[in-house]
């Protein structure tokens, strides 16, 4: 844990003032509980519709982590606590917890708390509420959501603790945002007008990937059918596939590494070229893998918030 945060301190030196990215992630519905997957449908990045409206306002994402730290770290989980962790995602992240919720927390917590374990915020040990260090080191000690976000990408992964797997997804270890910036540094390397993925490309090539290890090959797919002007066809892709998506991109955007355009879909994601040096070294230094977890939730949570 502790060379996980000295490596991250050392980062932030490395990286100084973060710079200033404009984040378009419109607004993003909330939505039902998606469909399972069979095992002959493609792929999907999934991310919670909560966390993906709210990822990009930094300043809220600052107050959450902060009131967590200072009015739940350490306490009892019981009725009041639950009601006061509702407040806090009402008053900090504006979530619409009604009056009807607050005044019967029981009910309605179990809704509201999955966003704690979305970004890592903190976890439920042995009854009480535990911060994360990511909790305390960027947001509480250090006001810097933007790190606290990029820690979030940087150990998002498939499988995590709380998405349910789909069928379809067996096997895959993947971590789409490390995986994602490897694909557009790649293509950076060859050239930085190389450095962008459409919506298509994104949906029928690079979601599709089951490991790390195939960023290559979807580099050499990518630019092969660029030369070749294929068009791919998504007509198979539910539009919950890209409206997960991009409630993920949101969180991509927030990071400072990777543009999402919404309104465009042919550079949905790309690289600043200013800030391809910045995504090298974070990749350099932090050396990101997949974490086997053995499906033990307590596991995931303490290698999501670096306990």
């Amino acid at each position: 844990m502790m060379a996980d945060i000295n490596r991250l301190k050392e980062h932030l030196g490395m990286m100084g003032v973060p710079k200033t990215y404009e984040v378009n992630t419109g607004n993003l519905d909330s939505m039902a509980e998606e469909p399972e997957l069979e095992s002959s449908d493609p792929l999907r990045w999934p991310y919670h519709h909560m966390a993906g409206s709210m990822v990009h306002e930094l300043d809220k994402i600052l107050k959450f982590g902060v009131s967590f730290v200072e009015d739940l770290d350490g306490e009892e989980i019981n009725t009041e606590s639950k009601k006061k962790f509702m407040e806090i995602l009402r008053d900090d992240l504006g979530i619409n917890a009604t009056e009807k919720g607050l005044e019967d927390p029981e009910k309605w917590y179990g809704k509201y708390v999955t966003i704690m374990y979305v970004f890592g915020i903190g976890s439920n040990v042995k009854g009480n509420y535990k911060a994360s260090t990511a909790c305390k080191l960027f947001l509480h000690d250090q006001k810097n959501p933007r790190r606290f976000i990029l820690n979030h990408m940087l150990r998002w992964q498939y499988p995590n603790g709380t998405n349910r797997d789909d069928k379809n997804a067996t096997g895959r270890k993947l971590m789409p945002f490390v995986f994602t910036l490897d694909v557009l540094i790649r293509l950076s390397n060859v050239s930085i007008d190389d450095a962008y993925l459409s919506k298509s490309e994104i949906l029928v090539v690079v979601t599709q990937a089951k490991t790390m290890d195939d960023a290559e090959s979807v580099v050499e797919k990518i630019l092969d059918d660029r030369k070749n002007s294929k068009e791919y066809d998504s007509s198979g892709f539910p539009s919950e596939h890209w409206s997960g998506a991009a409630r993920l991109f949101g969180a991509f955007a927030a990071t400072g590494l990777i543009k999402y355009n919404r309104s465009n879909s042919d550079r949905s994601l790309e690289l600043d070229p200013d800030s391809i040096d910045e995504a090298k070294n974070t990749l350099l230094v932090y050396r990101p893998s997949v974490y086997e977890w053995d499906d033990d939730k307590d596991k995931w949570d303490k290698h999501h918030g670096i306990d």
